[in-house]
């Protein structure tokens, strides 16, 4: 049953209902109903729970397959050509894909944070990318 895999997710990932809907644009309410069968989830959510957590897709609607999705190699690579990414980059998006949905936010807000470090320690400089 659909509701008793999101559960299943949800708890492998390590999340509250709270947490785990908030990400979702859902209340945790909403989410309560879905996980005891007493509201149908649609079609849209089932697709966000797949984009947000990397969910399989065959996994989470018919119990099929692995739970996650394995990253595209395929979609790295193009990635790396379009953006003309080093070994580095690579390697570093790569190793944050891997991350569970937790972990990127915590690294995320990390990063936010050392920008806005630096953003107040260089006022007046320019900091749109483009040389003068």
């Amino acid at each position: 049953m659909i509701a008793q895999r999101i559960k299943t997710l949800r708890r492998a990932l390590n999340m509250t209902q709270t947490e785990f809907s908030k990400a979702l644009g859902l209340t945790q309410g909403h989410m309560t109903s879905i996980e005891n069968g007493k509201r149908n989830i649609t079609g849209r959510t089932v697709m966000s729970i797949c984009r947000t957590y990397n969910v399989n897709e065959d996994w989470l609607c018919n119990g099929e397959g692995e739970m996650f999705a394995i990253a595209g190699k395929n979609s790295l690579k193009q990635l790396s050509k379009e953006y003309h990414l080093d070994s580095q980059e690579i390697l570093l998006l790569s190793s944050y894909l891997e991350m569970a949905p937790k972990q990127r936010r915590i690294f995320t807000r990390f990063l936010s944070q050392i920008a806005g470090k630096f953003a107040e320690n260089s006022p007046g400089e320019n900091t749109s990318g483009n040389e003068a």
